[in-house]
């Protein structure tokens, strides 16, 4: 097989996640599909032109924001079969608002090979501008990720004031010019206290956040002047209340660590769990019976005790509350 001939047989189509923004933030693969690449066919509204710096000098370029599918298909069809090697680069994560099945289904159709590399997605660059963490255990488990309709339309069963109601973490894209239209949808589900963060080209140099409640994120984000390219936030995540996981819990075993002896046995006395006590207490030695409002610090009191209703937590304040409880004394002493 001549070498023409075998580097088709070899080379395929990468359709390849630029990222967020900031050009450090693409994957190795991704970066080493660039430094490869023959033709670059990128999606010039939105991928942060820098990263064409990892191109060669001879790699030809192409920017799809003027073009239309078949234009990009086109270009594809001519440079494959001459052995090229050809990059289509979407921003964000591919799989996100990318358009890229259509494009697929054309190439599968073309007999041309075809993978993806996937792309750090800019709802994950948000939360690392904001330094928060999407789920929390207590305050949600679930992420939605949508957008408001625009030319494109949304199923009427994911409309935003249908998915408000499950009262989730939800990221919205391509909605931040419909600002006011947008919060006016969530407060029919979520209570207007509900804390809202939209970041502006997220990892960008130029990046922006603006941060509120439901109640006034609307009027912020109109004074910041933030009309595209941005994403809006919204859920308790932004809080600071939370509960703390069992990932870390040193009274829960798990297939690669057990829980620590003393974990277990406060796991195994259930709801009498009282550990290190740091206030003086009222002692009745006749009754046997310990009185008073008792604080311990939080990373001392077992998971077990707070999930069996035995105490609450507020972890922002780093120590947990009793008040006006009776414990056995006996029961306390024989736990040791």
């Amino acid at each position: 097989m001549s070498g023409d001939l075998q580097n088709i047989v070899d080379n395929v189509v990468d359709i390849v996640g630029a990222g967020p923004g900031d050009p450090e933030l693409i994957t190795v693969r991704g970066m080493k599909l660039l430094q490869q690449a023959d033709v670059v066919i990128y999606a010039g509204s939105l991928v942060n032109p820098k990263l064409l710096d990892y191109c060669r000098p001879d790699c030809t370029i192409y920017d799809s924001a003027g073009m239309n599918l078949d234009e990009v298909i086109a270009v594809i069809k001519e440079a494959w079969p001459q052995g090229k090697r050809v990059v289509r680069l979407h921003t964000g994560d591919p799989s996100i608002y990318g358009a890229i099945r259509e494009q697929m289904d054309i190439l599968e159709a073309a007999a041309i090979p075809f993978r993806v590399t996937p792309g750090v997605s800019s709802f994950c660059a948000a939360a690392a501008a904001l330094k928060k963490e999407y789920v929390l255990p207590e305050v949600s488990q679930t992420v939605i990720l949508t957008r408001m309709e625009g030319r494109t339309p949304v199923p009427a069963a994911e409309d935003i004031r249908n998915l408000a109601k499950i009262n989730a973490t939800m990221i919205i894209f391509l909605s931040v010019h419909m600002i006011e239209e947008l919060v006016a949808r969530l407060r029919e589900g979520y209570p207007a206290d509900t804390p809202a963060a939209v970041v502006y080209k997220a990892s960008w140099p130029e990046e922006k956040q603006v941060v509120g409640t439901l109640a006034d994120i609307a009027e912020k984000v109109q004074a910041a002047n933030i009309g595209r390219t941005a994403l809006v936030t919204v859920g308790r995540f932004l809080g600071d209340e939370y509960a703390l996981s069992k990932l870390y819990d040193k009274g829960f075993s798990h297939g690669y660590r057990e829980a620590k002896a003393f974990s277990k046995k406060l796991l195994t006395n259930g709801p009498r769990a009282v550990i290190i006590l740091t206030v003086p207490m009222i002692i009745t030695a006749s009754q046997k019976v310990v009185r008073g409002l008792i604080i311990l610090d939080s990373s001392m009191v077992e998971h077990s005790a707070v999930n069996r209703g035995v105490v609450g937590s507020n972890p922002t304040r780093g120590a947990i509350r009793l008040k006006q409880l009776l414990f056995n004394w006996n029961s306390c002493f024989n736990l040791y």
